[in-house]
C-alpha cells in the first residue's frame, strides 16, 4: 500500500527521489517538490479567516496572483 501511494505521489509530481540509503538493503530517499510544498501550505491556510479579515485591496491582489 505504501509503495503504491509513493508511486502515485511521484507521478503527480508531489515528491521526487533524491537518492538511496543503506548498504545491504537500499531504500530510496524522497523530498517534496515545489508542488508538494505548495499543497501543504494551501492545506494549512484557513481561507475562511482570510476572507473575513482581509481588506478588499489585499483580496484583489490575491485574486490577481491566483488567476
Amino acid at each position: 500500500v505504501i509503495y503504491r501511494r509513493i508511486q502515485a505521489l511521484q507521478m503527480e509530481d508531489y515528491i521526487e527521489e533524491v537518492g538511496v540509503k543503506g548498504i545491504e538493503r537500499k531504500s530510496p530517499l524522497y523530498r517534496l517538490t515545489p508542488r508538494g510544498h505548495l499543497a501543504i501550505l494551501l492545506d494549512q491556510i484557513n481561507f475562511d479567516e482570510i476572507l473575513r479579515s482581509t481588506d478588499r485591496d489585499k483580496i484583489s491582489s490575491i485574486l490577481k496572483v491566483l488567476s
